[in-house]
């Protein structure tokens, strides 16, 4: 008899120790009281005692204010996730309730279950998890999430109004260039009619890029695919207007690259417009290279042209940074941050180094996968 005594005494401590290591609150008792809980159910809600905390489960709640999470309504008691253990039925909610001290509202998971022997119900246990910062940041999230939706659906528009307005001039200048030459084939010189076919070709060529950009800007998921890095920069070049002054000299091996196409073309797009607008030497020259290592690939665009001061290489990547104030230049700032963003969204960088009077070289750098 001594030794079954001692056996459940040391039973009764080990199950009060464990119950006082679990990082929960834990509640123990029926629909007249709570009987255990551990030190983290009475911080939970305010309690210094088991005493103070043991009372009847109506009347508890009521100092609680134990409410449902989603309507704000308060819980009878036959709701109560404890009682209705009680009761026999295994539950689990999400309610609110408010700290007796603080008067701080706790989100609380409230798991519930009956203690049955010999097919009597004896008691209920809850264990109840603190939520709150976990429900908090779902809800910043859902926020954040909807806001930028809200921000794509604008850009969205933004995007097709803009890509409509460049490309209603280009339709009408096509078709005005095209009557030109048939009707005056004849008597215009061979260099004449190269050149318009070359002002046909560029028009066609900028409403193809335009149409392309709109597409990309439009869908949620930029798909990557194999992209010949000479090729894609030939078309921009000959989508530029480089004076006769300008060289630009392309590395001819350059690599094969995974990345989004019209993504890929606004970075040279940008980079080499940039080196072309701002050049201020006779003879100006701009050189693309490249060099790899394990797992990148660091592009270069470097040219001989006024170069940027070391204290705004930082300044030009931000909107609207811009570090030139010539009128005569027409820049909308947004350039460099558009590659930015772009570099960003596929886990690459870029960065400049330059000197004054010397020349400027921007490095952007991609994964080889």
């Amino acid at each position: 008899m001594y030794d079954e005594l001692t056996s459940l005494k040391v039973k009764a401590a080990e199950l009060a120790a464990i119950i006082e290591c679990i990082p929960d609150a834990v509640y123990i008792g029926g629909p007249n009281g709570i009987l255990r809980a551990n030190k983290k159910a009475l911080d939970m809600l305010g309690f210094d005692t088991l005493e103070e905390l043991n009372q009847q489960i109506e009347v508890l709640a009521d100092k609680i204010k134990t409410r449902d999470l989603h309507t704000g309504k308060r819980l009878t008691t036959e709701e109560e996730p404890f009682y209705k253990a009680f009761f026999g039925e295994s539950n689990e909610r999400d309610v609110l309730t408010t700290h007796i001290k603080s008067g701080k509202e706790i989100i609380v998971r409230c798991s519930a279950a009956p203690v049955i022997v010999d097919g009597q119900i004896i008691a209920a246990i809850a264990i109840n998890t603190d939520i709150t910062e976990k429900v908090q940041n779902k809800r910043e999230l859902e926020s954040v999430v909807k806001k930028l939706k809200r921000q794509n659906e604008e850009l969205d528009k933004f995007v097709y109004t803009t890509s409509h307005d460049l490309k209603a001039p280009l339709n009408t200048i096509d078709p005005i260039l095209q009557i030109v030459k048939d009707e005056n084939k004849s008597v215009l010189k061979k260099d004449s009619v190269h050149l318009l076919d070359m002002a046909i070709k560029k028009v066609r060529d900028m409403s193809d890029f335009i149409h392309s950009l709109l597409k990309s800007a439009t869908t949620l998921e930029k798909v990557k695919e194999l992209v010949d890095l000479n090729k894609i920069l030939n078309k921009v070049i000959a989508s530029l207007d480089v004076p006769s002054n300008i060289n630009i000299f392309v590395r001819h091996n350059l690599p094969a690259v995974y990345f989004h196409k019209y993504s890929l073309m606004q970075i040279f797009q940008n980079l080499l417009s940039n080196a072309i607008k701002f050049m201020d030497k006779e003879r100006g020259v701009i050189k693309i290279d490249c060099r790899q290592s394990d797992d990148k690939y660091i592009i270069s665009v470097s040219d001989n042209g006024p170069g940027i001061a070391k204290h705004e290489l930082e300044k030009i990547f931000e909107r609207f940074g811009q570090v030139n104030k010539d009128l005569s230049k027409d820049s909308s700032g947004l350039g460099l941050s558009i590659v930015k963003d772009i570099l960003k969204e596929n886990d690459g960088s870029v960065w400049a180094e330059s000197e004054i009077n010397e020349g400027t070289t921007f490095y952007f750098m991609i994964s080889k996968s």
